[in-house]
């Protein structure tokens, strides 16, 4: 998993650089926030599945995460 998130934040990087308009750069950022709630929520999905907290870590995934 620790891979393919940096190979997204490489590709964030990339498309980055291509950005030419404040509002573009602004749809960027936007989508960098997201991307963080999402890798919070993923995260706290792994964190219950490895306390044994299955029914949870589903209904958090399915809840929030989604």
């Amino acid at each position: 998993m620790a891979k393919s998130r940096d190979e997204v934040t490489e590709s964030f990087k990339a498309i980055d650089g291509l950005m030419q308009t404040p509002r573009a750069r602004e749809l960027l950022a936007a989508m960098g926030t997201q991307r963080q709630a999402f890798r919070d929520g993923v995260d706290q999905y792994l964190k219950l599945i490895g306390e044994g907290r299955q029914s949870e870590a589903v209904a958090h995934l399915l809840g929030p995460v989604r």
